[in-house]
C-alpha cells in the first residue's frame, strides 16, 4: 500500500538525519531527506494516530468478547465500553479520511517538486493541453448541431479562464453543425478540469425542423486526450507538389457569369493520406487553390496532432493504470424541455434552470464539473481506505 511505502520512506529520513553518519552525506543528500521528511510529517502523524485508535479499538473488542465469555458481567460497564467503542470507530473512519487525503497531497508533491506562487502542488507530469474529438452519434442533423454547439461551449469555457483554444479540424454536417471536430485547449489545469467530459452525451429537444413538437434524442460522443504542447514542435508536416493531385472545376451556386462559367474551384486530394480538400470561396483560381493548401496544411497537422495525443494518452494509461478521457458509456443528459443537466455518473447530480449558462461554458458548468470531481475524489479515498485498512 501506499501508505506503508511512504511511512517507510520517512522513517528511513529520519534514521539517517539522525544518524552518527549523517554528517559524511554529501549536503545535496541531506537537503533531499530533510525536504521529504518535511513533506511526509503530516502523514506520518495522522498515520502513528491512526495507529494508536485502532490499537485502543482492539483493547476494547478483547474486553467485550471477554466479557461475553463471563457471567454476571455489569451491563453498566458493558454500555460503557460499546459507547466507547461506537466513538472510536468514528474517530477510525475520520482519521483514515484524513490520511487518505493526505496520501494524495503527498502523490501530488512527490510528482510536482515545488508548489506553485500560489502553494498549490501541481503535477509536474500533467499535460498542459488536451485534444477534445466531439463526434456526432444517433440523431442525425441534430446530433450535427449539437456537436457544434459543444465546441462553443468548449470555447466561451476557454474564452473565461483564459486558456488557448484551437479548432483543429471541423467536419462539417450534411445540413447543419458538424460530424466531427477537433480542438486542441491550453492552459493550466485543463486537463484536470475536462478530463471528464469524455464519454456519450445525449441531448434531447424539440428540434427546430419538427412541425410536430416531439422530442428527440440525439448522441454525440467525446474523448479528451491529454497532450504535452511541448512536443508539438516536433510535430512538422510539409506539402509537397508530388504528394498532392489538384484538380479544378466550375463553383456551384451563386457569384455571376465568372464564376458559374470558369474553372475557378480547386480540388486537392492529397496523396498518401487520401484526404480530400476543396476550395470555391473565392473568385478567382489562385486564390481557392491557396486557401485549399493551407485548410490541406491544417488538416493534417490536426490529424497528427491528434496521432501524437493518443500515443501520450496511451503512454500516461500504461503508467497510471486508467485515464480519464475515454468514450465510454452515457454519462450525461441535457434536457432542454425541462432546462436540467444530469450526469449519470454522480447519484442525484441534477441542475435546474441553468440550462443556458451551462452551454454557454459559464458559473453553472464550472459548478457541474466541480461537484464531478468531488463525487471522484470520493471514490478514490475510498479506494486508498480498503487498499490500506482492510
Amino acid at each position: 500500500p501506499k501508505v506503508i511505502e511512504f511511512i517507510q520512506k520517512y522513517d528511513y529520513g529520519i534514521l539517517t538525519l539522525t544518524s552518527e553518519d549523517c554528517a559524511q552525506l554529501p549536503p545535496a543528500e541531506i537537503s533531499e531527506l530533510s525536504k521529504v521528511c518535511g513533506q511526509l510529517k503530516s502523514l506520518k502523524e495522522l498515520y502513528d494516530q491512526l495507529s494508536s485508535v485502532r490499537s485502543d479499538i482492539q483493547d476494547i473488542q478483547d474486553i467485550l468478547l471477554g466479557m461475553e465469555k463471563e457471567r454476571g458481567t455489569d451491563q453498566n460497564d458493558k454500555q460503557q465500553f460499546e459507547a466507547e467503542l461506537e466513538d472510536l470507530s468514528q474517530e477510525k473512519r475520520d482519521l483514515e479520511i484524513h490520511v487518505a487525503r493526505e496520501i494524495i497531497r503527498c502523490v501530488r508533491r512527490f510528482n510536482s517538486g515545488n508548489p506553485n506562487e500560489n502553494n498549490v502542488y501541481v503535477d509536474k507530469n500533467e499535460p498542459d493541453a488536451v485534444v477534445v474529438e466531439i463526434r456526432a452519434g444517433a440523431g442525425g442533423d441534430e446530433s450535427m448541431i449539437f456537436t457544434e454547439e459543444l465546441v462553443r461551449l468548449y470555447e466561451r469555457l476557454g474564452g473565461r479562464k483564459r486558456w488557448k483554444v484551437h479548432v483543429l479540424s471541423t467536419s462539417p454536417g450534411l445540413v447543419a453543425g458538424f460530424r466531427e471536430a477537433v480542438v486542441k485547449i491550453t492552459g493550466p489545469d485543463v486537463y484536470e478540469t475536462l478530463k471528464y467530459e469524455a464519454g456519450v452525451h445525449r441531448v434531447q429537444r424539440v428540434p427546430a425542423t419538427e412541425s410536430g413538437g416531439r422530442v428527440h434524442s440525439s448522441t454525440i460522443s467525446i474523448a479528451v486526450m491529454p497532450f504535452d504542447s511541448r512536443t508539438a514542435d516536433s510535430i512538422k508536416v510539409d506539402l509537397h507538389e508530388n504528394d498532392m493531385k489538384i484538380e479544378t472545376m466550375r463553383s456551384s451556386g451563386a457569384g455571376g457569369q465568372n464564376v458559374n462559367k470558369v474553372e475557378t474551384a480547386v480540388r486537392i486530394t492529397h496523396i498518401p493520406s487520401g484526404m480530400v480538400v476543396t476550395c470555391q470561396e473565392y473568385r478567382t483560381q489562385l486564390q481557392n487553390k491557396e486557401t485549399a493548401k493551407k485548410l490541406l496544411l491544417e488538416r493534417l497537422m490536426a490529424k497528427e496532432i491528434t496521432k501524437l495525443a493518443t500515443e501520450q494518452s496511451q503512454a500516461r494509461r500504461d503508467q497510471l493504470g486508467v485515464v480519464a478521457g475515454e468514450r465510454s458509456d452515457r454519462i450525461r443528459t441535457y434536457n432542454f424541455l425541462q432546462t436540467r443537466v444530469t450526469d449519470h455518473r454522480v447519484p442525484g447530480l441534477t441542475i435546474c434552470g441553468c440550462l443556458d449558462d451551462i452551454m454557454n461554458g459559464g458559473n453553472s458548468f464550472e459548478r457541474l464539473v466541480s461537484e464531478i470531481h468531488e463525487h471522484f475524489e470520493r471514490q478514490e479515498i475510498e479506494n486508498i481506505i480498503r487498499e490500506s485498512f482492510s
